[in-house]
Formats: C-alpha cells, structure tokens, sequence
C-alpha cells in the first residue's frame, strides 16, 4: 500500500512511511493494536481518494 501511495520516488516512499507509520504506532498504543493495522488501510484508502496519484507530484 505505502507503495501505491508514495508512486515511484524513494523520498516520498519515507515520507509515507513515516506518517503512516506513525499513525500506526500512535493509535496502537492509545487504543489497540488491531486498531493501529486498521489506520494504515483507512489512511491509504483517503490518501488515494483525495489524490489518486498519491504523494507523488508528477
């Protein structure tokens, strides 16, 4: 998924990976592990539909 998301440039590929990521720990340890796992789905799925191009520019 953080592939789909980040298109074809190493730098936004960390980029993706470290918010989503992120999010992922943050959620994990506040509410639930599952929960963390969802997060990372749900933020593709909404980074995809506002830019179906991703974090990539071009």
């Amino acid at each position: 998924m953080l592939v789909m998301v980040a298109g074809s440039s190493f730098f936004t590929l960390a980029i993706a990976c470290f918010v989503f990521g992120g999010a992922q720990v943050l959620v994990s340890t506040f509410f639930s592990p599952v929960f963390g796992g969802i997060t990372v789905a749900v933020l593709c799925a909404l980074v995809l539909r506002i830019s179906p191009k991703g974090f990539a520019r071009a």
